[in-house]
């Protein structure tokens, strides 16, 4: 089975102690989201 794992910043670093993502990576997240939500609610 595939499944997508989407979200800002590196894998490496995810769920990690001191884990951090940039702010610039958490826009452009929530940009993909939006655009993402709009055509899911077409």
């Amino acid at each position: 089975m595939e499944a997508l794992a989407p979200g800002p910043g590196s894998i490496a670093q995810a769920h990690t102690v001191g884990e951090w993502i940039a702010v610039a990576q958490l826009r452009e997240a929530v940009e993909v989201y939006t655009r993402l939500i709009g055509e899911l609610c077409r």
